[in-house]
Protein backbone atom coordinates (compact mmCIF):
# COMPACT_ATOMS: atom_id res chain seq x y z
CA UNK A 1 0.00 0.00 0.00
CA UNK A 2 2.54 2.38 0.91
CA UNK A 3 4.31 2.18 -2.91
CA UNK A 4 0.88 2.70 -4.10
CA UNK A 5 0.72 6.03 -2.38
CA UNK A 6 4.45 6.75 -2.89
CA UNK A 7 3.87 6.75 -6.61
CA UNK A 8 0.32 8.83 -6.76
CA UNK A 9 2.53 11.21 -4.99
CA UNK A 10 5.32 11.19 -7.36
CA UNK A 11 2.88 11.80 -10.60
CA UNK A 12 1.21 14.32 -7.81
CA UNK A 13 4.30 16.37 -8.21
CA UNK A 14 5.91 15.70 -11.57
CA UNK A 15 2.40 17.35 -12.89
CA UNK A 16 2.58 20.40 -10.66
CA UNK A 17 6.05 20.94 -11.76
CA UNK A 18 5.31 20.72 -15.13
CA UNK A 19 1.90 22.99 -14.90
CA UNK A 20 3.76 25.57 -13.38
CA UNK A 21 6.56 25.62 -15.71
CA UNK A 22 4.03 25.87 -18.20
CA UNK A 23 1.79 28.68 -16.42
CA UNK A 24 5.89 30.40 -16.57
CA UNK A 25 6.56 30.63 -20.09
CA UNK A 26 3.42 28.73 -23.09
CA UNK A 27 6.19 28.77 -25.77
CA UNK A 28 9.04 26.98 -23.62
CA UNK A 29 9.65 23.41 -23.41
CA UNK A 30 10.59 21.44 -20.66
CA UNK A 31 12.65 18.61 -19.39
CA UNK A 32 12.11 16.08 -16.54
CA UNK A 33 14.78 13.28 -15.15
CA UNK A 34 13.23 10.74 -13.00
CA UNK A 35 16.60 9.16 -11.34
CA UNK A 36 15.81 5.84 -9.70
CA UNK A 37 18.06 3.98 -7.38
CA UNK A 38 17.60 0.74 -5.58
CA UNK A 39 19.55 -1.72 -3.87
CA UNK A 40 22.41 0.36 -2.53
CA UNK A 41 23.12 -1.95 0.53
CA UNK A 42 25.14 1.07 2.05
CA UNK A 43 27.97 1.13 -0.63
CA UNK A 44 28.92 4.50 0.77
CA UNK A 45 32.19 4.70 -0.23
CA UNK A 46 34.22 2.80 -3.38
CA UNK A 47 35.77 0.87 -1.00
CA UNK A 48 35.50 -3.07 0.19
CA UNK A 49 35.37 -3.47 3.97
CA UNK A 50 35.50 -6.90 3.70
CA UNK A 51 38.56 -7.42 1.71
CA UNK A 52 40.00 -4.19 3.16
CA UNK A 53 41.12 -2.58 -0.57
CA UNK A 54 39.37 -0.08 -3.12
CA UNK A 55 36.28 -1.06 -4.78
CA UNK A 56 35.81 0.52 -8.06
CA UNK A 57 32.42 -0.66 -8.73
CA UNK A 58 30.77 2.79 -6.97
CA UNK A 59 29.47 4.11 -4.31
CA UNK A 60 26.93 6.62 -2.80
CA UNK A 61 30.08 9.05 -3.43
CA UNK A 62 30.19 8.65 -6.79
CA UNK A 63 26.37 8.10 -7.39
CA UNK A 64 25.92 11.93 -5.71
CA UNK A 65 28.29 13.16 -8.52
CA UNK A 66 26.11 11.60 -11.41
CA UNK A 67 22.64 12.74 -9.43
CA UNK A 68 24.29 16.27 -9.37
CA UNK A 69 25.52 16.17 -13.37
CA UNK A 70 22.09 14.51 -13.98
CA UNK A 71 19.97 17.51 -12.27
CA UNK A 72 21.85 20.37 -13.93
CA UNK A 73 20.37 18.60 -17.89
CA UNK A 74 17.07 19.19 -17.16
CA UNK A 75 14.38 21.70 -15.52
CA UNK A 76 13.13 19.62 -13.23
CA UNK A 77 14.36 16.30 -11.54
CA UNK A 78 12.48 13.96 -9.63
CA UNK A 79 15.21 11.58 -7.16
CA UNK A 80 13.66 8.16 -6.30
CA UNK A 81 15.09 5.31 -4.16
CA UNK A 82 13.44 2.20 -3.95
CA UNK A 83 14.97 1.09 -0.89
CA UNK A 84 17.91 -1.12 0.83
CA UNK A 85 19.76 1.89 1.20
CA UNK A 86 21.13 1.73 4.59
CA UNK A 87 21.65 -2.09 4.86
CA UNK A 88 24.15 -4.66 4.29
CA UNK A 89 27.92 -3.89 4.70
CA UNK A 90 29.64 -3.81 8.37
CA UNK A 91 29.98 0.25 8.25
CA UNK A 92 26.16 0.33 8.85
CA UNK A 93 25.55 -3.11 10.82
CA UNK A 94 26.95 -1.34 14.01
Amino acid sequence: MKLKVFFQFSILLLILCISSARANDQDKEISINIIYTTDMHAKLFNYNYIRGKKDSRGGMVNLAAIIKKLRKESDFSILIDNGDTIQGKPITDD
